[in-house]
């Protein structure tokens, strides 16, 4: 006797046969935008492991400025002579 049970579904598979049946411009779009998210969530983790080991930088129009206090006057801008 056959068994009555169906195959059990798979998301995985799913995702790759519409990618499949997709046109190309539809195939091209979803991997440049795969590539994006990848990208950005890689971005935004460096960003926070670099922000928790304590190398607390932004960026700035004239380069990065190393951030010690939140008053403007506590700013050490990097190539200049502090002793002013």
């Amino acid at each position: 006797m056959e068994s009555l049970n169906p195959a059990p579904y798979s998301i995985i598979a799913d995702a790759l046969n519409k990618f499949h049946t997709a046109s190309e411009p539809i195939q091209a779009l979803a991997l440049l935008c795969a590539t994006a998210m990848v990208l950005g969530t890689v971005w935004s983790v460096c960003g926070v492991l670099r922000a928790v080991a304590g190398r607390g930088t932004t960026g700035g129009r004239f380069g990065r400025v190393l951030r010690v206090s939140s008053r403007p006057e506590h700013l050490i801008l990097p190539g200049r002579d502090q002793t002013t």
